[in-house]
């Protein structure tokens, strides 16, 4: 397939990376990512099927790398959330519904990330420090209520994971047309009053 004069510029521009990881992306939306190939994404964006293996030489780094353009969305929605938020009881609430609300709008991102392959990764990159960048979230709304004295004795480390553990539990049944995304608030709002003091 020729390319257009306006993919070949962004090429140049060196923004096929870029360009392929907001098209897959897109096809996420529709598919899951088993589903969807380099020379998909390359006629999706109107561009030459060989240039996205210049940046993403195997489906392996390609999909990893797709991981992390998700969970660095997911990441930056609930920053938003956590900014418009006054308290840290807020900030703990909006963290859960911004967590469930981002999974039942994405169910096919949702499902990439958490993906047994992806999210066991320890190598250190982009995808690792996209993590990263995502577990910090918890972990420092966490450390402001142990730093107010209002977390119980098992203290934050525990209360994390307790709370992540509830909150992806409610994602993962939302997406699976379980659980309505409208009952979020009030279920982590009583699950939060139930330790919180």
């Amino acid at each position: 397939m020729s390319t257009s004069p306006e993919s070949t510029s962004r090429y140049h521009r060196g923004n096929v990376r870029q360009d392929t990881l907001a098209g897959a992306r897109r096809m996420l939306d529709r598919m899951p990512a088993d589903k969807i190939s380099l020379r998909e994404v390359a006629r999706e964006i109107g561009i030459s099927h060989a240039a996205p293996y210049r940046h993403f030489p195997d489906r392996e780094e390609f999909i990893r790398a797709l991981a992390a353009y998700c969970l660095t969305e997911w990441t930056n929605e609930q920053r938003e959330g956590l900014a418009k938020a006054q308290t840290s009881d807020a900030r703990l609430l909006s963290l859960g519904e911004t967590y469930v609300g981002w999974a039942a709008r994405n169910p096919y991102a949702f499902r990439l990330v958490f993906d047994p392959a992806i999210a066991a990764t320890t190598e250190p990159g982009e995808l690792r420090a996209a993590m990263d960048a995502h577990g910090d979230l918890l972990t420092s709304v966490v450390g402001e209520l142990g730093a107010q004295g209002r977390l119980p004795r098992s203290g934050s480390a525990h209360i994390g994971l307790a709370l992540w553990s509830t909150v992806h539990g409610l994602a993962q049944l939302v997406t699976l047309g379980q659980a309505d995304v409208s009952a979020v608030p009030g279920v982590l709002d009583s699950l939060t009053h139930s330790w919180s003091r």
